[in-house]
């Protein structure tokens, strides 16, 4: 999987989403796997066969998650970032995301603001 890819599928999901990934367990930290199916931006890479609740709690560079990643063909430092996207700039992320990359060397594209409406169920006058 290219970063390029990689990257796509988070900012497509992170889009989607109308609140962070939380598990009551972990307090008010984000979740790989949250409550009603929420996935975090890192959560949403890890397929339901190969996740395990023992990742949460471990960053996406951790000793415990990042085979996980690399074995599905991610790359770490990649995830590491829309990670902290994700987690400290929930409101501002498209920023975050642009920034991100920025850093990478990949391409952003900003949302199409009638399919985030679409997504969050709000539809404008037609």
């Amino acid at each position: 999987m290219t970063k390029q890819e990689t990257f796509d599928i988070v900012v497509n999901h992170l889009r989607g989403m109308t609140e962070q990934s939380r598990a009551p367990v972990l307090g008010s930290t984000c979740a790989y796997r949250g409550a009603n199916g929420a996935k975090c931006a890192v959560g949403c890479l890890i397929p339901d066969a190969v996740y395990h609740k023992r990742l949460e709690g471990y960053a996406a560079n951790s000793y415990w998650v990042a085979p996980v990643l690399e074995s599905l063909g991610h790359d770490v430092l990649l995830c590491e970032d829309l990670q902290m996207v994700h987690d400290n700039a929930f409101g501002a992320k498209e920023a975050g995301l642009r920034e991100v990359a920025k850093k990478h060397g990949l391409v952003y594209t900003a949302p199409d603001i009638e399919g985030v409406l679409h997504a969050h169920g709000w539809e404008g006058d037609k």
